[in-house]
């Protein structure tokens, strides 16, 4: 019983650590994309923070993967860049 609830305890904290690459990467990917968007427009940080009215350093920590964006934000970012957010599924 005691080595049932080990085991059933490390299967958890795999499931959540490989959900936690999950997200990690989906920030990533997104931050990447929202910067080469920003710099193909043209723009600084702080342009594209004025121009959406979202401050500069939480557009840069979005960019660098360090904060969950909602949706919301998203798609005020891609507006002000002529981006259109869509989610696809493979």
């Amino acid at each position: 019983m005691v080595r049932s609830a080990i085991f059933e305890d490390m299967r958890t904290e795999i499931t959540t650590y490989n959900g936690q690459l999950v997200k990690q990467a989906a920030r990533e990917n997104i931050g990447t994309l929202l910067r080469a968007y920003r710099q193909a427009a043209g723009l600084t940080l702080r342009q594209l923070g004025e121009m959406t009215g979202i401050a500069y350093n939480h557009i840069a920590r979005i960019e660098k993967g360090r904060y969950n964006v909602t949706v919301d934000t998203l798609a005020i970012l891609g507006d002000a860049l002529g981006v259109k957010i869509t989610l696809l599924a493979d």
